[in-house]
């Protein structure tokens, strides 16, 4: 299994990159967001940027900074994917050590 991980500030190009590799390569794209606008589904609350902020610290604060990156390893290791784009990750600190 090959991990790619688009990393980088807000607005600098990681889901260009991954759709890219996406379109390119045909690699399955996951993005630590999804993580939190599917948190904010199932809690019915809407998924506004304030909203998802909130429920992001609030579960990184009830199950540690690395909260996102696991959710998203468990659902790399539910496939068989020769390989995955991470997008959405803000700094190398945060995957640092996951995979």
């Amino acid at each position: 299994m090959r991990v790619i991980a688009a990393v980088g500030r807000n607005a600098s190009g990681k889901d260009e990159l991954a759709d890219y590799v996406h379109r390119r390569c045909d690699v399955p794209v996951l993005a630590s967001g999804d993580v939190a606008r599917d948190m904010a589904q199932e809690q019915g609350t809407d998924p506004t940027r304030d909203n998802l902020h909130r429920l992001s610290r609030q579960a990184m604060a009830e199950h540690g900074e690395d909260f996102f990156m696991q959710c998203l390893i468990d659902q790399i290791e539910a496939h068989d994917w020769p390989a995955v784009v991470i997008s959405g990750v803000p700094s190398y600190c945060s995957y640092k050590g996951s995979f």
